[in-house]
């Protein structure tokens, strides 16, 4: 029997065998399913064959043979393929013991800091490995020790996309700094800033506020501000000159932002640079 033809046979056999400590449903399917979510377990699919929908956040997007998802406890998602078309491998695991198992083997895991989908690219022999040990797991008499080989397998490349993210994400942040570093950008809104990359609004946001300390536009008032107090060093640039190349708004506008932020206006703040200026003279 040929592996397709196999993973078919298992479609329709009674998989339901006695649940190990730990685990709860596990099998391969070729079906798809309704709008669902998981309480207090997570769960692991691996795409086996032929291309899936999969539905989460009210978004679609293909997966295919190879692809891994880990999904945490209460992520309402769907899968959605045409009858016998694709097979995807899942395997439920209990919170307490999936929590446990990083606690114990991979304490470098930050789950707080993962979303509700975490979604890994197989290389093909590794897809083989985990869709060998799933056909075992599937099996009369499962062993857990196959299902912790599953398991282990996945947090290991849950820890490699964690640290991507980690990298993507910078690289988010300091592409947005060095587009504000543009003074002609300083107008862009956070959503035009955001949509230069192709990752979920949200997620930037919140990541730029993680590694900064500032939100999008603090950061923004910030950098005109002290574009401000550079140009305020001309005595020949217009305090009304420095504010319209900065995108204010208008000039009150301007000269209220500087006296919250300096304490001064930009007058007092020119005369102060003279005066030191003056004494260093």
């Amino acid at each position: 029997m040929n592996n397709q033809a196999y993973i078919e046979q298992l479609t329709f056999e009674n998989l339901s065998e006695p649940r190990l400590e730990g685990y709860g449903c596990f099998h391969f399917h070729s079906l798809d399913s309704h709008t669902h979510r998981h309480c207090d377990f997570y769960e692991i699919i691996l795409f086996t064959y032929g291309t899936y929908s999969y539905i989460h956040n009210k978004k679609s997007e293909p997966m295919s043979k190879g692809t891994m998802l880990i999904l945490k406890p209460h992520t309402i998602h769907r899968l959605y393929t045409e009858p016998m078309k694709a097979t995807h491998f899942s395997i439920d695991i209990e919170q307490n013991f999936f929590e446990e198992y990083v606690k114990h083997h991979f304490p470098e895991l930050n789950l707080d800091s993962l979303p509700e989908l975490a979604k890994i690219n197989l290389e093909p022999e590794e897809e083989a490995y985990i869709e060998h040990l799933a056909h075992r797991f599937c099996a009369p008499n499962p062993s857990i020790h196959v299902g912790n080989l599953i398991l282990h397998t996945a947090l290991s490349h849950l820890i490699f996309y964690q640290e991507s993210k980690q990298n993507n994400d910078a690289y988010y942040v300091n592409e947005i700094i060095s587009i504000l570093n543009n003074p002609a950008n300083l107008n862009l809104s956070a959503t035009e800033l955001c949509n230069y990359f192709h990752e979920s609004i949200p997620t930037i946001l919140k990541n730029f506020k993680y590694q900064t300390g500032y939100t999008i536009i603090e950061y923004k008032n910030k950098k005109r501000l002290d574009l401000a107090c550079d140009m305020l060093r001309d005595p020949d640039l217009k305090i009304t000159d420095i504010a319209f190349h900065l995108n204010y708004d208008s000039l009150s506008y301007f000269l209220r932002a500087f006296k919250k932020r300096f304490g001064m206006t930009p007058t007092e703040y020119r005369m102060q640079l003279k005066v030191q200026r003056n004494i260093v003279q």
